[in-house]
Order: structure tokens, then C-alpha cells, then sequence
């Protein structure tokens, strides 16, 4: 013990230098080691791992959405769904009749829409122009005339006459075939058109040549608009109207005060 006394700082001395001469001899070791598990590491690639999807639903949803920004209807639409901001519901006193014979019943009702829009084509008929032989006379021949489906005009004509209705020429009957007390076919030339047809005792010549229309108008329901024909003028909320032209598929109506023209278009099935 008294060795150790007297020579302890030599002793603890020597057990660091072996220490620090350990550390030497093992460190060179330790950096190859680690510089070998880099060049292995360094010549591969790491090991492939799958990567997990990012779920990016919800923005995708706001990127659509801004695609198709909402719009806002202030005006118009179809009832019940119709948006007044700038165009307001007129509420309408109408006197009916509830039943025939009976007291006139007043209702209120919600007007959306007034004039000529308003309007509904319940039905187009074709007005038909058509000339039938009637009888024969002595040395000549009767024919019924009628134009659009209108009145009836007899005329009495030899060969070679020309037709007259109200003084205007409409046809001339250019021959007959058969005997002439009873002839079976007749040849006419219509004046308008030049248009060389055949009438028969059995077949008259008939063509199309106007509409008439039936109309209607919500917003005064006892407002008679039937058999309406092209030059035909009819009030609607304090303004005239009149048709100026009719087709087999609509309507078309002129404001008088200003020449405004609206059409109304017709499905092609009578309105109830």
C-alpha cells in the first residue's frame, strides 16, 4: 500500500496512456469499418418502399366548383318558381262565372305575365281555297268558289271563261273531257299561281291557302280570341294587336303603337 501511496499519479499516468494507446489502435479500425458499409451503401439503391396517396379530394371538389359558379335568377322563371326582385307579380280581380246561369264569382289571381307573351295558341286549322263543280246548266256549268274556307260563291261559266269573285279573276275553266251534258273531268287554270289542275263531279281542287287560329289569354280567361285570321285585331291590357301572320306552327301578332312583333308558338296538339 505504501508503493501504491507513493506512486498513484504514475499508476493513473499509465492506465490513461493505455487507454489513449487503445483509442489509437481501434479508431483506424472503426473509420475502415465505416468506410466500407458507405461504399456498399454508395453502390445500391435503397430499398423501394410505396408511398402512401395524398388525398386531395377536397380540393379538387373547390377547383370544380369554381368552375360552375352558382348564378342567382332575379327575374323570370317558370311558376311557382319565379323570382320578382325586378319583375313583380301583379295580382289580377277576375269576375267568372262559377256556374251557367249563375252569380259572377270575383277571384284574385297572379299574373306573371301581361301582352302578347302571354298569349297561348290553343289550335291552328288550314283555311282551304276550293273550287267544285256543282251542276250542269243549258251550255254551261255551275262551280262552287270558296276562299279560306269562307263564303261560298257560285259561278256559272262557259269554256274559256274566266272566273270573278268580288271583280277579281281567280280561275278559268279551259276544257271538259266526256260528253258535254255530263262531262266527267273539267280543266282549270288557277290565275294566282298559273297552276293548271283537273276538277271532277267527284274531286274538287282544294289547297291550303291560310290558318286560322284559336288563342287564349290567361290573364282575362273570358277574353274570346277564337278563329282568329291574318288582319284580325284584338285588345290585350289596354293595347291593340293585330295578326299578321299565321303558320301551321305559330302565331305571330304586331303592336300597333310601336310595330312590335311577338310570336307564339304552337306544339302542334289542341290546347285543352
Amino acid at each position: 500500500m505504501e508503493f501504491i501511496k507513493r506512486h498513484y499519479e504514475k499508476i493513473i499516468m499509465s492506465v490513461v496512456l493505455l487507454c489513449l494507446l487503445g483509442a489509437a489502435v481501434w479508431l483506424p479500425k472503426m473509420i475502415s469499418d465505416a468506410r466500407e458499409q458507405i461504399n456498399q451503401r454508395a453502390g445500391g439503391e435503397p430499398p423501394a418502399k410505396p408511398w402512401k396517396p395524398v388525398d386531395f379530394s377536397v380540393q379538387s371538389n373547390a377547383l370544380a366548383a369554381l368552375q360552375t359558379p352558382f348564378s342567382v335568377q332575379l327575374a323570370g322563371g317558370i311558376p311557382p318558381e319565379y323570382h320578382n326582385l325586378f319583375n313583380p307579380v301583379t295580382w289580377k280581380m277576375i269576375t267568372t262565372n262559377a256556374s251557367p246561369g249563375g252569380p259572377p264569382q270575383v277571384v284574385y289571381q297572379k299574373i306573371y305575365k301581361e301582352g302578347p307573351e302571354a298569349l297561348v295558341v290553343k289550335d291552328i286549322r288550314p283555311l282551304y281555297l276550293t273550287v267544285a263543280f256543282d251542276r250542269t246548266a243549258g251550255t254551261g256549268y255551275y262551280f262552287f268558289f270558296q276562299k279560306m274556307s269562307g263564303k261560298k260563291n257560285a259561278l256559272y261559266l262557259h269554256v274559256k271563261d274566266v272566273a270573278k269573285v268580288g271583280g277579281q279573276a281567280v280561275f278559268t275553266l279551259l276544257g271538259i273531257k266526256g260528253a258535254p251534258e255530263n262531262p266527267t273531268e273539267f280543266q282549270v287554270q288557277m290565275l294566282d299561281t298559273q297552276e293548271i289542275t283537273t276538277v271532277t263531279p267527284q274531286l274538287p281542287f282544294q289547297k291550303i291557302d291560310g290558318y286560322a287560329a284559336d288563342l287564349s289569354y290567361p290573364p282575362e280567361p273570358n277574353l274570346s280570341l277564337k278563329n282568329k285570321r291574318v288582319g284580325d285585331t284584338f285588345t290585350l291590357a289596354g293595347e291593340t294587336y293585330k295578326v299578321v301572320a299565321i303558320s301551321k306552327n305559330d302565331v305571330r301578332v304586331q303592336a300597333t303603337s310601336n310595330d312590335k312583333q311577338t310570336t307564339i308558338n304552337w306544339s302542334g296538339t289542341p290546347a285543352p
